[in-house]
């Protein structure tokens, strides 16, 4: 008997989440062995992949009579102007930019407190950064799962929803954050909003063409951050977070029309779901 879509959706969110604690268990036995650096990095970067093997293992159910290439060509098919990338870049930075100047001015206009990583590791940094979140989760969170949701919903409640998911989904690394306490507390909310934020800066994008090189660049753009400035994360956090509410913000108005339209479906989506459907 052939799954319903609604039954689907809450298997995919629920394996996920599963598979994740798993998978992060695991991880930490790794590392508790004392195996080497390389081999925790590999792992760890194996956990953001969680939602791509979810994809994978439920595939006949979320695309009945599709393979994973013609999966794989509708979602990452469609043009997409170099502008839209040199956008987000620019836009992405300018948040950093506030961060850290932020932070210049909350601690009285010294710079000590904040760093770059050193050029050597930016590589490294860039490579890792690239292969964990960004490539392993999009497939699942954008391409499954904001698809599936706007079908149902506006874009804009799609875009909250898949945030939500999303963000809690990171418990795990809120606990082992080190974090205790109040500082805790913050450290969940300020990541909590980042997320959900970002999740509606990506759909805002992503939905005029629907190819998963969208938020791939945007969630390679938000990492890559993290790991690139050395500062107080709680502060970058708290600054980012305001940052990308504001650019969320404004871009929801701008964009106010598709996003609260009941199926604001392209037609490049719109033959997507037939698809499946079939």
């Amino acid at each position: 008997m052939k799954a319903s879509p609604k039954r689907n959706l809450i298997v995919f969110v629920s394996l996920t989440y599963v598979l994740f604690w798993c998978f992060l268990g695991l991880t930490g036995l790794l590392i508790s062995l004392h195996v080497p650096s390389y081999v925790q990095t590999v792992a760890k970067n194996f956990c953001a992949w969680t939602p791509t093997i979810v994809v994978l293992i439920m595939f006949r159910q979320l695309y009945p009579g599709m393979s994973f290439g013609e999966c794989l060509k509708q979602n990452f098919s469609s043009r997409v102007g170099p502008s839209t990338f040199l956008i987000l870049l620019v836009l992405q930075t300018a948040i950093v930019v506030l961060a850290v100047m932020a932070q210049w001015w909350t601690t009285g206009g010294t710079l000590n407190s904040i760093s770059l990583i050193s050029p050597s590791a930016v590589l490294i940094t860039f490579v890792v950064t690239a292969t964990s979140g960004p490539m392993g989760e999009e497939l699942g969170w954008r391409g499954y799962l904001l698809k599936e949701l706007s079908a149902r919903y506006t874009l804009f409640v799609s875009a909250l929803l898949v945030g939500i998911i999303w963000g809690f989904w990171h418990i795990p690394l809120w606990l082992l954050s080190g974090y205790t306490g109040t500082g805790l507390l913050l450290y969940a909310a300020y990541f909590l909003v980042s997320i959900v934020s970002t999740s509606c800066v990506i759909t805002v994008f992503y939905s005029r063409e629907w190819n998963l090189f969208v938020p791939i660049w945007i969630h390679f753009l938000f990492n890559f951050a993290l790991a690139l400035v050395k500062m107080d994360l709680l502060t970058f956090l708290g600054w980012s977070s305001l940052g990308y509410t504001v650019l969320a913000s404004i871009l929801i108005v701008i964009e106010r029309k598709r996003m609260f339209e009941r199926r604001p479906i392209s037609a490049e989506r719109e033959a997507f779901d037939q698809t499946v459907a079939t």
